[in-house]
């Protein structure tokens, strides 16, 4: 008998990335509360395997679908699960060890995995809930940088395990794999030379287990203007979190990122607003909100 799948439909945002931050190596399109925010989308227990998020919710990057940069609490499994989620996808395919194959972004999509479960399959944010006692191969190829994060619990909200990569840069088109098994996750490889031999490996930005595992946000930002004249200001920006700052970035377009350094000299007028994300050493990442440093005369 087939294992019954539950299926949640789940919308979220990512935003475009330019030349500028591609270059970069920054996967600026997993960043939320960027452009002008939408309703957040609530879940629906729609097949999902008939139906496509509505692109405009996917693509522009404004929907504050997660308030800090992860997906809501699932408890799809009354036991422990891996909660998978992949970024900026080109292709994706997932086996078990019983022969079965799912092959995604193709229609009709007929899930035929082992104890798996695919709460939203967009290329551009994927999801996968898949057990932990199962033996599972996932395959995929990239053009551009891109994000992973894997954490096992009862649900996801508070892991016992938490394996991310942020902004991993693969070579364009190759093929990667994540194998999953009763024993733990291996480290992702890739196939650099095209001869189906995934030889090349990729250790995870942060792996945890624990206490650490549990946190799953990132660093609270913060601004502050200091009016220097009366065309130009200064803006410091400043991070916390409980796991210290590895990073901050900032934006004046919202798109190319670069890494903070030192106190901003803007100019009022040509720059009125300024983005940034950052990241702690556990590789959470949260964005905040587009800070107008406008001062008033």
């Amino acid at each position: 008998m087939k294992n019954s799948m539950w299926v949640l439909f789940v919308v979220t945002v990512l935003l475009v990335s330019p030349m500028t931050a591609h270059a970069q190596g920054l996967d600026t399109r997993s960043f939320d509360g960027v452009v002008a925010p939408r309703p957040e989308p609530k879940p629906s227990t729609q097949d999902n395997s008939q139906t496509r998020p509505n692109k405009n919710g996917v693509d522009n990057g404004g929907a504050r679908a997660y308030s800090n940069g992860v997906p809501p609490p699932w408890k799809i499994r009354r036991a422990q699960g891996y909660y998978l989620q992949l970024r900026r996808l080109n292709e994706l395919s997932i086996s078990d060890s019983y022969g079965n194959t799912d092959v995604f972004f193709q229609r009709p999509f007929i899930p035929s995995v082992r104890q798996a479960s695919y709460p939203l399959t967009d290329k551009d944010n994927f999801f996968a809930v898949l057990s932990v006692s199962e033996t599972y191969q996932i395959k995929f190829k990239v053009d551009s940088p891109t994000s992973i994060e894997l954490v096992k619990g009862v649900g996801n909200a508070k892991p016992d395990e938490a394996i991310r990569y942020r902004d991993l840069n693969l070579p364009r088109g190759v093929a990667a794999l994540l194998q999953i098994t009763p024993q733990g996750v291996d480290d992702l490889r890739y196939d650099a030379d095209g001869d189906g031999v995934y030889e090349s490996v990729v250790k995870p930005t942060s792996s945890v287990v624990g206490s650490s595992a549990r946190d799953t946000t990132g660093p609270i930002i913060k601004f502050v203007t200091t009016k220097t004249d009366a065309v130009t200001a200064s803006v410091t920006i400043t991070a916390e979190d409980e796991n210290s700052v590895k990073a901050i970035y900032y934006s004046f377009d919202g798109a190319s990122f670069y890494k903070y350094e030192r106190p901003l000299r803007l100019s009022l007028n040509r720059f009125p607003v300024v983005y940034a994300f950052a990241d702690d050493n556990l590789g959470n990442r949260r964005s905040a909100d587009p800070y107008p440093h406008r001062l008033q005369n």
